[in-house]
């Protein structure tokens, strides 16, 4: 009798959890799309690796626990996705699917992984928006799609992205915990800038600095806003239409920017090659990075900027621009743009906090660099 009476206690004290679990989602995703679920979605399919980290925000106890298949296709962070395999070996028997692009990706190879959910990206490597047939195909067969975006339009639609994958997952407290300790930091640059006085620094951010010939600049998507944001003036933003400027070394010379921004997208294996490429990112030492960055950065068009000889040059981490933890480059970028008004940011910290609280991993590695090492 008393086991009895203590069981229907037990019943009764977690059936509010177990019907918060087990309650139909509904949720809008960054693209407008309402998607609906019978329950948080346990099977799910991601369209790039670069998704692992926001994951992990979710479920630190594994990022890839409920993930059945992963687009084969450009891999986001490689020393993240190597410490996932390394703690959790069972995870690389992960399905693949699809290559480089989003024609390659297969609706019936994602049907018959039988997700509760694909997740997908705005406008990313894999199938974006655009793709209405394969969204179609995937509806039919019982899969929703939601769409979210670090890439983009990251100022806007990280912390939307990260909510609206914490309702989905069952797990809107860990996303409302990442989202308010972002959201503080950005309103606290965004408040100091008020008192910003005097003109804005000209910047130039080069993408993938050694792999493309000088000078592809982020313009208006992906980190190139942030530049704006950090109180600088992004002068390929300035006469670019789209995310993304080409420009010439001439224009680079004649820019004559006050801070230079490149990003590194370089490997160990590539810079031992000799290519002049930044290393950057998870288990990268201060000295490798130092190392490739004063090979990377010799160019004589940079020597003649005024950036150069007032040593604000500096290199970031290529994979910020994809990825939930992008705090970090805003950060960075208010520092070094401004480093009288940010005097005592320290990026560093941040993404130290971050790992330590969103993240199942220690932090490890070197995500920025500058001209005297630092």
């Amino acid at each position: 009798m008393m086991l009895a009476r203590f069981l229907c206690l037990a019943l009764l004290a977690i059936a509010p959890l177990l019907s918060a679990h087990a309650a139909p989602v509904e949720a809008i995703d960054v693209a407008g799309r309402t998607v609906r679920l019978a329950t948080p979605a346990k099977r799910v399919v991601i369209s790039s690796t670069h998704y692992f980290e926001a994951l992990g925000v979710l479920d630190n106890d594994n990022p890839a626990r409920r993930v059945v298949g992963v687009a084969a296709g450009p891999g986001g962070d490689a020393w993240y996705l190597e410490q996932i395999h390394k703690t959790w070996p069972e995870t690389k028997s992960i399905a693949t699917f699809g290559g480089r692009g989003a024609e390659s990706v297969s609706a019936e190879k994602i049907i018959s992984l039988q997700p509760d959910l694909a997740i997908l990206g705005l406008s990313d490597h894999g199938p974006s928006t655009d793709a209405t047939e394969f969204v179609t195909q995937l509806n039919k067969a019982g899969i929703q799609v939601a769409f979210i975006d670090f890439r983009m339009n990251p100022l806007e639609n990280t912390e939307p992205s990260i909510l609206l994958l914490g309702e989905l997952l069952g797990r809107p407290e860990q996303a409302a915990a990442f989202v308010n300790f972002v959201s503080k930091r950005k309103k606290d640059i965004r408040s100091r800038l008020k008192e910003l006085k005097g003109k804005r620094p000209k910047v130039f951010l080069q993408a993938h600095v050694g792999r493309m010939p000088c000078c592809v600049g982020m313009a208006k998507g992906m980190l190139g806003p942030f530049v704006t944001f950090a109180g600088g003036r992004n002068v390929s933003a300035e006469i670019s239409p789209g995310p993304i400027g080409r420009h010439t070394e001439e224009f680079l010379i004649s820019s004559k920017v006050d801070v230079f921004i490149g990003t590194a997208s370089g490997t160990a294996e590539e810079v031992a090659d000799g290519k002049p490429m930044i290393l950057l990112g998870g288990g990268v030492s201060r000295e490798d990075a130092a190392s490739s960055f004063k090979r990377a950065i010799d160019m004589p068009a940079m020597k003649t900027l005024p950036a150069w000889k007032a040593k604000k040059v500096y290199g970031i981490w290529h994979t910020f621009y994809n990825s939930p933890f992008n705090i970090y480059a805003l950060e960075s970028f208010a520092k070094w743009i401004h480093p009288e008004l940010f005097a005592d940011l320290n990026p560093d910290a941040t993404l130290s906090t971050i790992f330590e609280r969103f993240s199942p991993f220690k932090l490890e590695g070197t995500y920025s660099i500058g001209l005297n090492g630092s």
